[in-house]
């Protein structure tokens, strides 16, 4: 009969028989919990079915959405032989590992046993190293969503902006068109209401209200004929053909006072002082520059302060000729900054008149830019002393602009 071993030996023996198998099940939670971790794309059921190859108590591991009871930290649960959907029936232990999304259990690793009422630290482990690679990949899917439906989102903008250049272009070509074509078939109907009014101040014989009806005919038709020429100009330099210059000698002296005796005429309530000094000859296009002053002046007529007269003052200095026309009044940032962009008018409310299409000014540079100089607005002054000043810079020679 053989001899029984010694209780020491016994264990000896049994932990030698043992051991082999413990070490079998340590490799293969391994090796399950490096291709949970590895970068290479995987999918939730792989990792989960990982857990389950690997697991000695784990037979089942499912991903439940959305997670059972909403909890965001991990738990055991028993079900005590009841169902607990949806792992198979029969299972009597549950691990969830929940998934967190914004702060909120979204969904939930489950891993069931049906044969074990426990799971050792090494399998609980497991499942929650499968959760938090699950939670990543999930992450990192609905980055990628929100990234490409940023760039769709961009792309439909750029071609909505496109689109809106597009239209903004051709519109502005068709109203550059319309504008011509009316500013020149305006010229005749308007030429034969300037003669008639002439023709009737010229015979005389006029009661009282008859002459200020005609002489208001008269200044308004001339008021016309300027903004006309505002939309000769506008659509020349639209469409290409620039403003026609004539450069022959002129003297400033005498553009400015010819604008000024008009426009004292057309505004017999408002005062305009005239200032000259010195040399104010120069080789320019007198009939573009009267056209240049009418507008400065026009503009300053209609936002400056009634009561407060303006002031044109040419001055001659060296080889350049400067004229500032100046009003009481002062322009808001915001209106100043683009006040020389075409069909810009001034503050709301501010003109007595109104009837400009805010191409005065644009027109005005225009012409000044074509003759070499520059022109500017600028505000001076404080409180109700404030002054708005248009200063035109021009060379005295084609040669003097560079």
């Amino acid at each position: 009969m053989p001899r029984d071993p010694h209780p020491q030996e016994a264990r000896e023996e049994l932990q030698a028989e043992t051991r082999p198998e413990e070490d079998a099940s340590r490799q293969r939670m391994l090796a399950a919990a490096q291709r949970i971790l590895s970068r290479e794309p995987g999918s939730a059921d792989e990792w989960l079915e990982a857990i389950v190859q690997a697991s000695p108590s784990i037979d089942s591991a499912v991903l439940a959405e959305p997670a059972p009871a909403g909890r965001t930290e991990p738990w055991l649960f028993r079900t005590g032989g009841q169902p607990f959907p949806p792992l198979p029936e029969g299972t009597l232990t549950v691990y969830a590992v929940p998934i967190v999304e914004d702060g909120v259990a979204a969904a939930a690793a489950l891993a069931g046993s049906r044969s074990a009422l426990d799971l050792s630290a090494q399998e609980r482990l497991l499942v929650q190293l499968a959760a938090l690679r699950i939670e990543v990949a999930r992450g990192k899917a609905r980055l990628e969503a929100a990234l490409r439906e940023s760039e769709r989102q961009r792309e439909v903008a750029e071609r909505h902006a496109a689109e809106v250049e597009e239209a903004s272009s051709r519109t502005a070509a068709f109203r550059d068109q319309i504008l011509g074509i009316v500013g020149h078939d305006l010229r005749n109907p308007l030429g034969a209401i300037v003669m008639s009014t002439a023709l009737l101040q010229k015979r005389g014989g006029l009661a009282g209200w008859q002459a200020k009806t005609v002489e208001r005919m008269r200044s308004s038709a001339g008021r016309m004929g300027r903004i006309i020429s505002d939309l000769l100009s506008y659509t020349r330099t639209r469409l290409g053909g620039g403003i026609p210059m004539e450069r022959r000698a002129a003297d400033l002296g005498e553009i400015t006072r010819r604008v000024c005796d008009e426009l004292s005429a057309a505004n017999p309530d408002r005062a305009l002082d005239r200032v000259a000094e010195g040399d104010l000859s120069g080789e320019w296009d007198p009939d573009r520059l009267e056209q240049v002053f009418s507008n400065l002046v026009s503009n300053a007529l209609d936002h400056g302060e009634p009561e407060v007269p303006v002031t044109v003052t040419a001055r001659g200095q060296g080889e350049r000729v400067e004229v500032e026309v100046r009003n009481r009044g002062a322009i808001p940032d915001e209106v100043l900054a683009r006040a020389f962009e075409p069909f810009r008018k001034g503050p709301e409310g501010g003109s007595r008149k109104g009837s400009g299409l805010g191409l005065g000014l644009y027109i005005a540079k225009v012409i000044v830019q074509a003759h070499g100089g520059d022109v500017a607005v600028r505000c001076e002054g404080d409180g109700d002393a404030r002054e708005t000043v248009l200063a035109v810079t021009l060379p005295r020679t084609a040669g003097a602009a560079t």
